[in-house]
C-alpha cells in the first residue's frame, strides 16, 4: 500500500490519528538529525585544524561518541516502557541542543580545547544513544501494520539522505562560515523537533496491553483492570532484557545476524576515525573534499534503502547481504590502493 493511500477515519480513527502524529513527529526528526549531521562534520573537521595529521585524537573522539550508543542503545528500549518515551524523547534531544550550546559559547568566548570537544560529543553521544532506539519504538505503537515494512525502509532511505547531504552542507556551510556559526544549525533544527513532538501523544505500552487483556475478558471490573496494568508495569528490568535474549535466540539465523554485525563494525569503524586524515593530509584534500567523499560514500546506502522500500519481499537475503558485505571490503580495498 502507498503512504499516501489515506486510512478510512470511520473504520479506525485510531489507527488514522495515530499514523498522522507518526508522520509530524518523522518529519521533525529528521531535521534533527541533519542538524546533527552537519554540527558532527564541523566538530570533526575542526577537531583535525586543531590537530593535524593525530589520527589519535580523532579515534578518541569517534571512540567516546560511539561509546555510549554501545553501552545504553541495548537497554534503552526497555527503559523507555519502563518510563513516558515522548518525554525521553524530549529530554534527550534538549539535551544534545544544550551540549552544542555549550560549545558554541566557548566559541564565542575562543576557550575551545580538545578535551572539551571530546568530553562534549561523548555526551552528544549519551543522549543520542537515548533518542534513536527510542524513536524506532514508536514504529509498532504508531504505525498501521500493513506500513511498518515501507516505515522501516523510509526510515533508512531519509538516514541514508541525510548522510549524504549533511556532510556535504556541513562542508560549504565551514568554507562560508566560522565553525562557531555552524553549530546554530544544530540548534534551529532542535526547535523544529520540539515544535513537532510537543503535541503528539504515545501510547504506553503497559496500558495497552493491560486494556488489550480486559477487552477479551467482557467480565472484569476496573478493579481488576487496575490490577493487571500495575502487573504489567512491575515486570523487573532484567526480566525484559532475558526476555528479549530468548526472543533473539528463537529467531532463525538471528544470533549468527548480530554477531556478523558486531564483526563487521569492528572491522569497518575504525575506517571512519581515519577518514578524516585519509582525506586531509595523506590527499591534501579540504573540507569540500571530505564532505563530497564521506557523502559519495553514503549514495550505496541510499541505493540499498529505496530498493528495501519498493521490494516488498527478498528471496534468500542471506545472499544479497553476504554480497553487499564482500562489496563494501573490495571498495575500502580499492581505497588503500590509491597512491598518494
Amino acid at each position: 500500500m502507498d503512504l499516501s493511500t489515506p486510512i478510512d477515519d470511520e473504520v479506525d480513527p485510531n489507527v488514522s490519528r495515530n499514523f498522522r502524529m507518526y508522520l509530524q513527529f518523522w518529519v521533525g526528526q529528521i531535521f534533527s538529525l541533519f542538524g546533527s549531521a552537519v554540527v558532527m562534520f564541523a566538530i570533526i573537521w575542526h577537531l583535525s585544524e586543531m590537530r593535524p595529521g593525530d589520527n589519535t585524537i580523532i579515534s578518541v573522539a569517534y571512540f567516546f561518541g560511539f561509546l555510549p550508543q554501545i553501552i545504553i542503545s541495548p537497554f534503552a528500549g526497555v527503559i523507555a516502557d519502563k518510563f513516558d518515551k515522548k518525554k525521553i524523547i524530549i529530554i534527550s534531544d534538549s539535551l544534545q541542543a544544550f551540549f552544542t550550546l555549550l560549545l558554541i559559547i566557548s566559541f564565542m568566548l575562543n576557550r575551545v580545547t580538545v578535551i572539551q570537544i571530546i568530553l562534549i560529543n561523548f555526551l552528544r553521544g549519551t543522549a543520542q544513544a537515548f533518542h534513536s532506539p527510542i524513536s524506532f519504538t514508536l514504529i509498532p505503537l504508531l504505525v498501521p501494520k500493513d506500513k511498518m515494512t515501507r516505515i522501516n525502509g523510509l526510515n533508512f532511505l531519509f538516514n541514508s539522505m541525510i548522510n549524504i547531504i549533511g556532510p556535504v552542507i556541513g562542508a560549504w556551510f565551514l568554507v562560508l562560515l566560522p565553525v562557531g556559526t555552524v553549530l546554530w544549525v544544530d540548534i534551529i533544527t532542535f526547535g523544529i523537533a520540539l515544535i513537532t513532538v510537543l503535541p503528539i501523544k504515545i501510547p504506553k505500552v503497559g496500558s495497552q496491553l493491560g486494556s488489550a487483556t480486559l477487552d477479551a475478558q467482557d467480565s472484569q471490573n476496573d478493579h481488576d483492570k487496575s490490577s493487571i496494568q500495575n502487573q504489567t508495569e512491575k515486570i523487573s528490568f532484567t526480566t525484559e532484557i532475558m526476555e528479549g535474549i530468548r526472543l533473539i535466540r528463537q529467531i532463525p539465523g538471528m544470533v549468527g545476524t548480530l554477531m556478523m554485525a558486531v564483526f563487521l563494525n569492528f572491522i569497518f569503524m575504525p575506517f571512519d576515525a581515519l577518514m578524516i586524515n585519509f582525506i586531509k593530509v595523506t590527499h591534501s584534500g579540504t573540507e569540500l573534499e571530505l564532505g563530497y567523499f564521506m557523502g559519495a560514500i553514503q549514495i550505496g546506502m541510499f541505493a540499498g534503502a529505496i530498493l528495501v522500500s519498493v521490494v516488498k519481499k527478498w528471496k534468500n537475503w542471506t545472499f544479497w547481504v553476504s554480497f553487499g558485505i564482500i562489496m563494501q571490503g573490495i571498495a575500502f580495498f580499492a581505497l588503500g590502493t590509491i597512491p598518494d
